[in-house]
Parts: C-alpha cells; structure tokens; sequence
C-alpha cells in the first residue's frame, strides 16, 4: 500500500472513531471545567501525551490545570475536576485517580471508547469515541484512539473558546497571553 492510502486510510479511520460523539456529553464537560476550581488532566502512555496538550490549552485560556503526576501539581479537592483519556478504562494507575478523585469528592470526567469500563460507571461525565472494527483497522486501537484524541482535545478547547464565556479577545492573542516565553 502506497504512503498516501496509508495517509488517508488513517484519517478516514479517525473521522470515523469521533463521528456521533454525544452533543450533550461535550456540553457536560464544557460545563464541568467551567465550574471546577482546578483540573487535573490523566492519562498512560501515549494518551498522556495528548491529554497534555489539553492541560496546556487549558492554562492558556486562563484555567488551573494540572498534569497528574508533574511535580507541581497540588491535591485535588471538592470542587475539582479530573479529566482521563482512556482507551480501554481499565488502567490500573487511572482507576487509582479516580478514587483518589472520589474520596475527596472531586468530579470525574473521562473519554474514553468503553463507557462500560470501571473508569467509565466511575465517572460523572463520559465522552465516548466509536471503535473501529477489527477488519478495517490499518493500525492498533491505541494509535486510532489517541490520535483521535488529541484532535478531539483540540476541538474541544475551539468550543470552549466559542462559548463566549472567557472574553472576546481573539483566540491566538488570548492564547498568547499566557503562552510559555521560557522556550
């Protein structure tokens, strides 16, 4: 197979994992990192690094987020929201978030593409990804999945900016604003 079908299997394959997310569950996480006091941002391995950039965003458009796990990252606390990107919900270390998040009567939100996973009953809030059937797949669930994410990470942070709720500056000079200078 040539490099382009490769190329545009894959994003046709990712077209297909965000299609049909639930309106109303991106609205119910908008509204959650709105009302929350600080957000902690989780995830394992490659989506970590994609649930970063979220975190980034967020700290960019005037919100206290944090990475779990960084080393300035404060506890979590009543009022707080976590945030997971799981693919399966099952990991070991993000379930031990959540009860951590619960016991101190944080919010859960996770995206995930098994609503019905520990992680997913777990969580107040739950944004699902469809799954790509097995036959069609041209590479692992997890690449699909944390690809999927990042853009939907990215989408989501669009929305946020759209609600209208942090100002009308416009997006790259508001991001700007905060934006690292240390580089």
């Amino acid at each position: 197979m040539k490099f382009e079908d490769i190329y545009n299997k894959i994003l046709e394959q990712l077209k297909q994992t965000c299609a049909g997310i639930n309106e109303n569950d991106i609205d119910g996480l908008i509204e959650e990192i709105f009302k929350s006091k600080k957000i902690f941002i989780g995830g394992a391995g490659r989506s970590l690094l994609m649930m970063r950039s979220l975190a980034m965003r967020l700290m960019q458009f005037g919100f206290n987020s944090y990475v779990v796990g960084d080393t300035t990252t404060p506890a979590i606390r009543e009022g707080d929201l976590l945030i997971l990107g799981t693919n399966s919900g099952e990991t070991k270390n993000l379930k031990s978030y959540c009860a951590v998040a619960k016991e101190n009567n944080a919010r859960i939100s996770v995206i995930t593409s098994n609503p019905q996973s520990t992680i997913g009953k777990q969580a107040d809030n739950v944004v699902v990804f469809n799954r790509i059937i097995d036959e069609e797949k041209i590479q692992s669930s997890g690449s699909t999945f944390e690809q999927s994410l990042l853009i939907f990470c990215d989408a989501l942070i669009v929305k946020i900016y759209q609600t209208g709720r942090l100002g009308n500056e416009e997006v790259d000079k508001f991001i700007r604003i905060r934006h690292a200078n240390l580089e």
